[in-house]
């Protein structure tokens, strides 16, 4: 009887963590759609198929898009959208591509210091070209 109630007070637990999970995933599902390059009018077009029956279990309702060969994608559930890191992937790209077009960025990694042998901490000057004000730009060591 004891173990009964310990697996009742187990479950209750474990049903209110589901809960607070599940809405927690509905609000990030929210904000999700919202910015998701892939979503147009509530379908995922991330992924398509060419049948319902390659549609994993859950992830969200098939429906049939397209003409003359139809294809499926997915009214996505609140979950698969949360757990979803295809936007992240994409500002992860964008990150890098921005990046990789600033070579300053690139040589602070590729200039080492002939004085002192360090690596990193360079800085060059820039003027503004409209009030001519001169400062530097870089990367400085923490001070001690």
């Amino acid at each position: 009887m004891a173990n009964d109630l310990q697996r009742i007070d187990s479950l209750v637990k474990s049903l209110s963590e589901v809960t607070v999970l599940m809405a927690a995933a509905g609000e990030l599902s929210t904000y999700r759609r919202e910015t998701c390059p892939y979503q147009e009018d509530s379908l995922c077009t991330l992924q398509i198929w060419t049948s319902q029956d390659e549609i994993p279990q859950g992830i969200g309702e098939p429906v049939q898009v397209g003409g003359e060969k139809p294809q499926w994608c997915i009214k996505p559930s609140p979950l698969y959208c949360a757990l979803c890191i295809a936007p992240l992937e994409h500002r992860i790209d964008d990150v890098e591509d921005k990046a990789s077009d600033d070579p300053f960025s690139r040589a602070r990694y590729q200039i080492t210091c002939n004085s002192c042998g360090s690596k990193g901490w360079i800085a060059t000057n820039i003027k503004c070209t409209k009030c001519g004000r001169e400062t530097y730009w870089g990367w400085w060591p923490k001070k001690k």
